[in-house]
Order: structure tokens, then sequence, then C-alpha cells
């Protein structure tokens, strides 16, 4: 079946080409030579397969046979999205709300061979996710059919595919028609791809089942006692005698512990499962602060010979939750987290491992332990890069079940995929010890006014949580729920979860919503939500309600500044309702009510699309002769380019004890101008000077919570303020603990642009082909300044690489992210980021910028040494 006819069964429309570059991108037309397969080896179990792609916009027919003509097509690796390839299209069918990116249909293609020592092997193709409705066939055969773009799904290839050196041609058809997100989602195959292959007697797909499930009380004696159940499966097509050892493996690679379980009979296409209780002398237990990472080894013999060697990477921890709290590892354990939409910035939807791992780290630097993956399981290199880095997740399946939210999205499978979707997350993510719970749903709509609705809500609920159940029990159960109605079904589904989870609950939701539950206990599945963009600030000294001041009653003109940009002071929200929003106020809510298990701010970074307060604004021309127009959240303490706002610091405050103080806002305002300065520190008081004239002191007061002491300002707030008369020069905050001076922080008034600065992230880089280097391009006055209103249009050259991305965290430009070296800077900074190709010792960028008023060109250059390929 064509591509266009599954989408035509589905309702859709397809179109053939879309807006590429401000043309049209028409199909490629045959030619005459086509590209040499891809020799694929299979020395492993599970083999690299995201090389060797090519790739074309649109659904031409024959797309999926073995002799189509794809020549001219685009060469590309996956992750790939061709989405975030292309311009942005204003008025199109992508509304701003899913960031104004085309998607529509694509194919890839990929024409490989395999040696003949693949021959009698079980193989299969492995995505961990395609963003659209995806078909795939191997040399012309429909190997199926997958709709959910945010789940893995395998096709074992081995009656189709040639072992004998011969071609073979996988094609991936994939639809991705607007509307069917509440955020950008990226389009293609946007996560990995790998082959399996192993012998016909094997471990199956997801086949062990690693727990602990007596932890907390073992370790008192020195010992972790694993339990382990692994499915093994005959293909064989006869009856076969197998037995299975078990080893651990710790970081060191030493083995510590192992189990042998007795060879048994496993029928022809049949499975058994064993089981196996290995323990582990004096465990070094997987935490936060300590995320050490053990290897299950699982050997399968056949008649004494080994045939299949399998590894699962774990952790070794408990967790649990009762009426008293949340504990990992037997201690008190209180969720410091964020909501995170899986886009990383200028690079799209794509997975890049270099790209998850610094937003992590950015995270974590400010005191954040977990990450509420929103609203979609997660990738698989973001699962492991959590479990490295020490951050728990709370992984959740969907963000709608039978009640459309956009008219293509999910609902429309949700009756037929849900158990197979669920359970896959499941299953995949069942091992790691940094998932910590399963959520079912996020602010899932339900026709209440419907009694069969209403019966049919509870049921799907009962069904997604036994479907949890069935595969994994040692993790509690959540959702987010908006509708904090006491009464069903919303009552009845969280009493069939073990945590209820509320989005935006006041104090007296979430005490009412914990004390009717049987567990007693409720946790803030999404807090916070305001709205600020880097470097802009108003109205300090009240609130901003966006939705509820949109339009002015009287003039009817819209309220939201021209330059459609938000405070960052923490006080724009939603409808103007801090005691909701605001997140002294949320966060004050951990620490007085003993039933809250924790937070998750909305959000972690900034994401494409939900462009709330400016959704239903439209393009406009700015001073700069460029388009303009919302087209990512402003909702992040981190904008889309990894660069903090003001309100990342006040987290860090909380969070963190390492010394540190923060000032706001910049110093750059008018004589005679009365400022509101903020100062977001983990001391005890900070003294304020202007020009080293000391203006005022202020200090903390201390309170204590059931969670132990907490710091207030007279005013409640999580921060200290002053009003300070502006004069040009220099603001200087002094933070003290205990009496001694702790941390410094400082604003200065910065003049006209004179230089740039560029920053790397790191100072070697690997070729390897996923390594990225971040590099920050400040713009600075000739006293070395950060200049904060600067807009410079900044141009970059590399040699030793490519540039794979630009950005600047400006949530209204439409410039484009890929195929670009080229950004103006935002509040003073922009990102470029670029991949070494290995064919120099060193990347070396340049960045050239025009100064302001002709007055001649600025300029920057850095090096970063390039290692071999690990």
């Amino acid at each position: 079946m064509e591509l266009k006819t599954l989408c035509r069964r589905l309702g859709a429309l397809v179109v053939s080409a879309v807006l590429v570059g401000g043309g049209m991108t028409v199909l490629a037309q045959p030619a005459a030579a086509a590209p040499a397969p891809t020799s694929v080896a299979v020395d492993a179990r599970s083999v690299d397969f995201d090389d060797g792609w090519r790739f074309a916009l649109g659904d031409p027919d024959g797309a999926q046979e073995p002799g189509f003509d794809d020549s001219s097509w685009e060469s590309v690796q996956v992750p790939h999205d061709w989405s975030i390839h292309q311009d942005f299209a204003p008025g199109g069918s992508t509304t701003s709300n899913e960031g104004l990116l085309p998607a529509g249909d694509g194919w890839y293609r990929k024409s490989f061979t395999l040696p003949e020592s693949a021959s009698g092997k079980r193989i299969s193709v492995d995505f961990d996710g395609v963003m659209g409705v995806t078909q795939v066939f191997l040399n012309g055969q429909q190997l199926g059919v997958h709709n959910y773009g945010y789940t893995s799904f395998s096709f074992d290839i081995t009656d189709l595919v040639r072992t004998d050196g011969g071609a073979n041609v996988i094609a991936v058809g994939v639809s991705n028609i607007k509307p069917n997100s509440r955020w950008y989602t990226g389009s293609g195959i946007y996560r990995d791809v790998t082959l399996t292959v192993t012998d016909t007697v094997h471990v199956d797909r997801h086949g062990t089942y690693v727990t602990t499930p007596t932890l907390e009380a073992d370790v008192s004696n020195g010992v972790a006692n694993v339990a382990v159940e692994t499915t093994i499966a005959n293909d064989s097509g006869t009856e076969q005698n197998v037995a299975l050892e078990t080893s651990v493996i710790d970081a060191s690679g030493v083995e510590v512990a192992n189990g042998v379980s007795p060879a048994k009979s496993v029928a022809s296409a049949g499975a058994e499962v064993f089981s196996q209780s290995i323990a582990v002398p004096d465990p070094r237990l997987w935490s936060p602060e300590d995320p050490y990472l053990y290897t299950v080894i699982s050997n399968v013999t056949v008649d004494g010979s080994l045939v299949d060697t399998y590894q699962t990477v774990t952790g070794l921890r408990s967790f649990r939750v009762d009426g008293q709290g949340a504990y990992l590892n037997g201690e008190p354990f209180v969720i410091r987290g964020m909501n995170m939409h899986h886009d990383l910035g200028a690079l799209g939807a794509a997975v890049n491992r270099s790209a998850v791992k610094r937003q992590l780290e950015i995270l974590k630097s400010a005191g954040v332990n977990s990450v509420r993956i929103s609203h979609n399981p997660g990738s698989r290199v973001l699962i492991e890069e959590a479990e490295k880095l020490g951050i728990t997740l709370l992984e959740e399946a969907f963000d709608q079940w039978r009640v459309a939210k956009t008219s293509n999205d999910y609902s429309q499978f949700f009756p037929t995929d849900a158990k197979q979707d669920i359970q896959e997350m499941v299953q995949r993510d069942k091992n790691s010890p940094a998932v910590i719970m399963w959520s079912i749903g996020n602010e899932i709509p339900i026709n209440v006014a419907s009694p069969d609705a209403r019966v049919q809500a509870i049921q799907d609920a009962q069904n997604l949580n036994q479907w949890v159940k069935e595969i994994d029990t040692t993790r509690p159960t959540t959702w987010g729920e908006q509708s904090q109605q006491p009464s069903d079904p919303y009552a009845a589904i969280r009493n069939v979860l073990d945590i209820p989870g509320v989005n935006y609950g006041d104090r007296n939701t979430l005490r009412s919503i914990s004390q009717s539950h049987p567990n007693g206990v409720v946790l803030q599945t999404e807090a916070s939500w305001g709205f600020r963009s880097r470097g802009y600030y108003y109205n300090p000294k009240g609130l901003i309600g966006r939705f509820a001041d949109l339009v002015d009653p009287v003039n009817g003109q819209p309220t939201y500044p021209e330059s459609w940009q938000a405070s960052s002071y923490d006080n724009e929200f939603p409808f103007g309702v801090p005691a909701l929003f605001d997140s002294s106020t949320s966060l004050r809510h951990v620490y007085e009510e003993p039933r809250v298990l924790g937070s998750y701010l909305w959000s972690g970074f900034d994401y494409f699309g939900e462009t709330a307060p400016y959704a239903s604004v439209t393009a406009r021309t700015n001073a700069n002769g460029e388009l303009e127009q919302p087209k990512n959240s402003y909702s992040g303490m981190v904008d889309t380019a990894g660069f903090k706002k003001d309100l990342y610091y006040l987290y860090q405050s909380q969070w963190t004890t390492e010394p540190m103080v923060h000032l706001l806002p910049q110093w750059n305002w008018a004589t005679g101008d009365t400022v509101t300065v903020w100062a977001y520190t983990n001391a005890d008081s900070v003294k304020l000077y202007l020009n080293d004239q000391l203006i005022e002191e202020k200090a903390f007061e201390t309170k204590t919570g059931p969670r132990g002491e907490y710091r207030v300002s007279a005013n409640g707030k999580l921060y200290l303020t002053w009003d300070v008369p502006f004069q040009p020069g220099t603001l200087r905050a002094e933070a003290y603990r205990d009496g001694q001076l702790v941390a410094k922080d400082v604003v200065s008034t910065a003049g006209a642009p004179a230089k740039l600065a560029l920053t790397p992230d790191r100072s070697t880089a690997s070729p390897d082909g996923e390594e990225l280097v971040f590099i920050t391009a400040d713009v600075l006055d000739k006293k070395g300044v950060l200049v904060p209103d600067a807009d410079n249009r900044i141009t970059f050259d590399v040699t030793g690489g490519e540039i794979v991305g630009v950005d600047n965290g400006n949530p209204i430009s439409l410039e484009r992210y890929a195929d670009s070296n080229v950004r103006r800077a935002f509040s003073g900074k922009a990102l470029v980021i670029v991949r070494p190709d290995g064919t120099a010792p060193h990347v070396t960028v340049t960045a050239t910028a025009e100064a302001n008023k002709g007055s001649g060109q600025i300029k920057a250059k850095v090096k970063v040494k390039v290692e071999k390929a690990r």
C-alpha cells in the first residue's frame, strides 16, 4: 500500500511537495546511477544501522520497491528530523503551537548487504522511534505499520533478508500530518535504528527483568540479592536443551557475582523464563549522588555450546512511597524535578547523545534530581544518559486517550494500540535505575457529561495500570491531572493509581487529594507555569496575567508588549494567579506540606511549539526586515540554546549547597529610573553595592518545615529584593553564610558592541560523528561586558568540522536553525553547534559580525582539539 493510500484511509490530506528554502522542492526524478549498497558487519549482537540512508520529501509511487531509483535523493544519517531542515512557514498547515515548521510525508531508503556469516541467524530491524505513521518494507514486502511516534518497535526480517552478499533494500514511508500535537514533534526517523542478529536460540527482545526486591533489608548485611528473570526463545524449529549462566559485572569490568541455571528443555517456537537470585556482595547503590552502574551478562548455551550473550545495564536501587513520603534506597527522597519535551533546540527532534547529555548536565547543575518526560516515552539515549548522570525519571505514556486534543493525534489509535504502546515503554525501560515511576497520561480529556464516557475513562485507567503491572510491579504509577475535581471519574482514576499526580494545584487541593488517596500522598506533576524571555524585564512589583489581560476591555487593544517577549522576573503567569504558578509558592508547598512528594517545574528548557501567551499573533516584519512570530515556548528556566534564564538561579539557590548568588536584571537603564533588583542565593544574607557604595544588607528568615529548614524573605519569597535608583556603573552582590563572604555576582552597564567572545563547552572532541561542540558567542563592549540588548548578525565559519545548527534562544525568531551559518544575537548571545569531521587536528570556528552604526567588523576565533574517534 502506498503511503498516500494509508493516509487517505486515516482521513488525512497528503501533499507531495513542501516549501523549502522559499521554493518548492519537487520529488526526485529517476537518475542514471544508483548508490552502492552499504556493507553491514554482523560481528556484534546489536549492529548500528544509522548510516547510509537516502531521503526525499513527498510520496512518490513505488518508493517501497527495490528497483526504485533513489540516486537523486539526499544522503542522510539517522537520527534525522526533516522538519528542522525547512524554512518556517507562517500561515501554513503547522501552527505556532506545533512550531511553524512543515511536516507532511517523507521516504527513507537504504540499500545494504549482509555477509554469509549471517545466514541461519535470526535478524530483526529495530527502530527506537519514527515520528509519524510509519510503513516499513524490505525488498518490496511490507513488514508492518507503526502509528505512535514515541514508542520503539521491531520487525523480524529473517525470512526476507538476503545473506549471500546480494543487495537488500529497506524503505520507510512516514506520514506526519498536522495538526497532531500540542508541541513540536519533528518528522521522520528521529531516533536510532539497529539490527539485532542472534542465534535461533536467544534471549528474547527486552528479555531480562532485573530487580532488587529486598534491597533495603539486604544492605544492612552487606549484600544485594538481585532477582533476574530471563526469557529465552527457541526459533530453531526443534526442541532444544538450554542452560543459562548470568554474571554481574561492576563498572570496572570485574565479575562480582554469578548464577547458573541448569539446562532445561525449550520447545520449538517456544520460550522459557529462567529465574535466578544472585547475591552481590558489598553493593554500590545507584543514586543521584553516585549513579553507579552494573552490567548483567546472560550467557545462553545449548548442549554446552555458547549461542547468545545478552547484556543488561542496570543499577542497584530501591524506590518506594508511603504516607510519609518517597524513599530512595531507604532514605527520604524529595523530587526536585523539571518537565522536558523532546526537541533539542537547533537540532530539532533528531536525537543526539551530546545534546541530550548537555541538557541533563545543565539541569543537574541547578540541583535537579528528576525529569518528567512530557508527555510521551523518551528516547533510549535519554534513558541511558540519565542513568549515567544520576537523574531519576518519570516516564509518561500518552497525552490523550480516546478524546482528541488535535484532529490527527494519537486518540485515533488509542483504542487499538494503547496496550502495545504502554507495554513497549515499560518493557524497554524496566531495567533502568533512572526510571522510578510510570505515568499513564497527561491532562486526559474526558466527556464527564456522558455516563458512558465516565465509565470508559475509569476502565481505560484500570487497563493501563494493569498493563503496566503485568510487566513491572516495582515502580508506582501516576498521571498528570489538571481537573482536580473531587468527583468521579477523576477520583476513581486517582484511586486506581499508586500516586495521584496534580498539575498546578493550590495548597488546599494538594492537601485534599492526598488525604483522600489510599497512599496519603500527592505529586506536583506540573508546577509554576510562567512566561519569561532571557534578558527582558517588565513590571517587577506587579503580576502580569497574560491570558486574563490579553485584550484591554476599553480600547480592545492587546496588552502584551510590542516586543512579544515575556518578563524574566518570576511574575508573568497565565491569568495572573501566582498561588498556582510562581516558583516561590510551589516550592513552599513542597517545603511545608509533608504529603507532597515533590514537584516538576514547567519547564526545564524552552521547546518548540506551545507559544502561549502569544499563540494568536501572526507573523510580522521587524525593524531588521526579517519575519518574526512566536514559535516556541517561554516557560523554560533555560532557553532553546541552552542559555540560562534568571529563574534557573532561583532553583539552583533552593536545590544546591555550593555557595552562589545571582543578580537580576541587567544594568542598562535610564538615569532617574528606579530599578527593582532581585538576588537569588543559598546564603543567609546579601549586601548590595552600587559603584562600591553599600545600599543595604538584607537577610532571610529561617523557617522549619517537615523536611527541615528553609529560608524566606520578609515578603515570604525565596529571594531578596531592593529598589535602586539607577546610576551607570556596577551593581555587586556579596553573599554571606554564617557571617563569612561566600559568593559574589556583578552586573555592569554596557557600552556599544565592540568585540565577540567564543566559548566552547569542551576543550577536546571526538570525530566519531555523534559528538558535538556547543560554542557560545557573546557580544561584548570594549570593557568585556555583555551587551544585554545586542542583536548583531553573526556569521560563523568552520574548518575541521561542519555546522549542524545555530540558535540564540529568541522565541520569536524565524531564522533557520539547520543548514545555516548565520544567526543574530539575542540579548547579547548566540550559539553555533559544530560536528568535528576528523580532517584537521583542530576544529576552528571564526565568528564575524558588524559592529553598531557602521563602525566596522568585530571578530573572534576559537579552536577545539580533535581526538581520535572513540
